[in-house]
């Protein structure tokens, strides 16, 4: 997906990609293939943290994060 998405875009979860941690605990909150809005992105060096609608307080490795989730775990759609 394009790391500097707006606000609004439409991204897919392909369920694909990451490491493994955050794999598998998207996998446990996001649907394969589902369409998701996002919030906002925050890039960083080698890693870019994707905020998703609706998946505020999501928690990650015991931590309160808010929404976040890695940005090559989803692909950009066209509407």
């Amino acid at each position: 997906m394009n790391i500097y998405a707006k606000k609004g875009t439409k991204v897919r979860f392909t369920g694909k990609g990451g490491y493994d941690s955050e794999n598998e605990f998207a996998r446990k909150h996001l649907g394969i293939g589902d369409v998701y809005t996002v919030v906002k992105t925050e890039v960083g060096q080698s890693h870019t943290s994707v905020y998703l609608e609706g998946l505020e307080g999501i928690a990650h490795n015991g931590e309160k994060v808010g929404q976040t989730f890695n940005s090559v775990m989803f692909e950009d759609i066209e509407l």
